[in-house]
């Protein structure tokens, strides 16, 4: 048997006021109690820097230090927090990437390598062959010269573009 005016105990209650009095409090405890938090750390670490250097006309420098820190550094250190994480998870995911890629260049040195030692040895191969053949016909090269030499008239090479008459 169920009661149709009961709600559920998990849903809150629709009175507006409840709703406001939770908004202000959360207001209050989210952002007014930290602000005067920070505003009253603010002013003790002035008050005791203050103290602690009795605001001597040569110790002013500490105050300026500690204002410094407090109004520049430290902001600029929150700025730069987001930067920061991001450019160690960069520096995580490259070294994955790095690691994962190691193996494929290491196989495709390997294969660079063993490339090189067949053209290598092929190479020697074919330098073997002609160095063969150039021993076998060298007792022709003689005459094939005086074959194909156009230049040569009795024995005289003479030089390009002149004739026998200009040279004598």
């Amino acid at each position: 048997m169920t009661v149709q005016n009961e709600q559920p105990a998990l849903t809150p209650p629709r009175d507006p006021e409840v709703g406001r009095r939770l908004h202000r409090r959360q207001v209050r405890r989210e952002i007014l109690w930290p602000m005067f938090g920070v505003g009253a750390l603010f002013v003790v670490a002035v008050v005791l820097v203050a103290l602690a250097t009795r605001l001597e006309a040569a110790q002013i420098g500490a105050v300026a230090d500690v204002m410094v820190t407090l109004l520049v550094l430290l902001p600029m250190v929150i700025c730069m927090l987001p930067l920061y994480i991001l450019l160690m998870l960069a520096v995580f995911g490259m070294s994955s990437l790095h690691a994962g890629s190691e193996r494929q260049l290491n196989r495709f040195n390997d294969l660079v390598y063993n490339v090189s030692a067949r053209t290598m040895r092929f190479t020697g191969t074919v330098n073997q062959r002609v160095a063969k053949e150039r021993l076998r016909v060298a007792g022709t090269e003689g005459l094939m010269n005086q074959a194909f030499d156009d230049n040569k008239v009795d024995g005289l090479i003479e030089p390009e573009g002149k004739t026998t008459d200009e040279i004598g």
